[in-house]
């Protein structure tokens, strides 16, 4: 049964879903499989402290990980204990390790507008923007989000994302969306933003993208194949690296 805040197919969702239906056996279980993330825990002791970050908060978010590698379970632990400033803090500092890996040498100025520990600013839109997720109010927390300094939409709905992993009540997980995801919705699946959200905004086009990857989910699943939103968000990021080749993704 559709669950009723999700709606029905639309015609456009209904293209989709027969795009993907092939390849259930590919997207079952694709969150749980993507690779964990390997960073430079060093180098991020160093900019930390240049944030002005102190001792033991340094060493609460990187006692979190153990072996220099960050993962979507590993997020969801640290998001468990994300309900203050300071454990908000934590889960943005952690989501953006997870965002570049190794690959962070050029944001480091950006990461420094953005991770400074008492910021009251960044402090208002990362609770604005959880309770915004939590409640299901994904366009508000999309606005908002962008006020978040330094990053920018594959960097912040990432933030959307974790912000709601240690909360099992919401229903409608956000999602990352970047660029891999993007080229995969317009030249894969192809679904029209604009068209399944009615307008050109891009907050409007991001909560209707959520909604309808949790549709596809339901629709694909069945009693020994579940299927969730997020497995679907991994597929596309998978089959935007390697520009829509099913054939290059690999299965356990």
């Amino acid at each position: 049964m559709r669950s009723p805040e999700l709606g029905p197919l639309t015609g456009l969702d209904e293209r989709v879903v027969a795009t993907l239906r092939p390849y259930v056996a590919d997207i079952v279980g694709a969150s749980g499989r993507q690779a964990s993330i390997p960073f430079v825990a060093n180098t991020w002791k160093r900019w930390l402290k240049g944030f002005g970050w102190d001792e033991p908060l340094i060493t609460r978010l990187l006692d979190t990980f153990g072996d220099d590698c960050v993962s979507r379970r590993g997020l969801a632990t640290i998001a468990s204990s994300a309900h203050d400033a300071e454990g908000r803090l934590i889960l943005l500092t952690a989501t953006m390790i997870w965002g570049r890996g190794k690959k962070n040498a050029r944001m480091k100025n950006s990461f420094e507008k953005l991770l400074r520990p008492g910021d009251e600013h960044v402090a208002e839109v990362l609770e604005t923007t959880q309770n915004a997720c939590a409640s299901g109010r994904l366009a508000g927390a999309y606005l908002s989000a962008r006020a978040l300094p330094g990053i920018r939409e594959p960097f912040f709905t990432k933030w959307l994302w974790a912000s709601t992993l240690g909360n099992d009540s919401v229903a409608l997980r956000p999602l990352v969306l970047d660029r891999l995801v993007w080229f995969s919705i317009r030249e894969v699946v192809m679904w029209n933003s604009v068209e399944a959200s009615g307008s050109r905004r891009l907050a409007d086009r991001y909560e209707a993208f959520v909604v309808a990857a949790h549709r596809w989910a339901e629709a694909l699943s069945a009693e020994d194949q579940l299927i969730n939103a997020e497995d679907i968000e991994c597929i596309l990021f998978e089959l935007g690296k390697h520009k829509g080749d099913w054939s290059k993704l690999s299965q356990p």
